[in-house]
């Protein structure tokens, strides 16, 4: 009876230390986004995120999406994405740019990955002020998350992404 009631105990724990654990990793974008923020030093700028009502600041109309992720035939991926959000500098003298999109699977990931190293290219050819960020941005999977970077030191914003997700 005891070897029982230690087993059941034990299962118990292994299951809610799982049930955390998953449920540490379902932060939305825009927490993402916000714990990067606080551990990486972003210039001025604003914060757009799918989730946000369209009453709020934070509201990522599909018009501002395809604004800035369309691709040379005039479509999106808005398709791909679950949810996202996306940092832009307001600083009109040097390009930065930070994102973390959520697809449904690994097609679609990959498809947002494409969407992204357009919208790289385009920064880094015809964007106003200092694009030399845009040289060296990243682009990066995480399962079923696409994250992208174009700041001041993108392996540093990389590496922070990575400890987060």
């Amino acid at each position: 009876m005891k070897r029982t009631v230690c087993a059941v105990l034990a299962l118990t724990l292994c299951l809610l230390s799982c049930l955390l654990s998953s449920c540490r990793n379902k932060k939305t974008p825009g927490e993402i986004l916000s714990d990067f923020a606080s551990a990486y030093p972003l210039p001025a700028g604003h914060v757009y995120d799918t989730t946000a009502p369209d009453t709020s600041d934070a509201y990522f109309p599909p018009e501002l999406f395809r604004l800035l992720y369309a691709r040379q035939d005039g479509g999106d991926d808005r398709e791909d994405v679950l949810q996202c959000a996306v940092f832009l500098s307001t600083a009109m003298d040097r390009v930065a740019e930070a994102g973390v999109f959520v697809c449904p699977d690994r097609g679609a990931a990959d498809e947002v990955m494409g969407m992204l190293t357009t919208r790289i290219r385009l920064l880094r050819d015809s964007a106003p002020g200092d694009t030399s960020n845009a040289g060296d941005a990243r682009i990066r999977l995480f399962g079923n998350r696409v994250v992208y970077v174009v700041l001041d030191d993108n392996e540093k914003a990389m590496r922070v992404f990575s400890r987060l997700l």
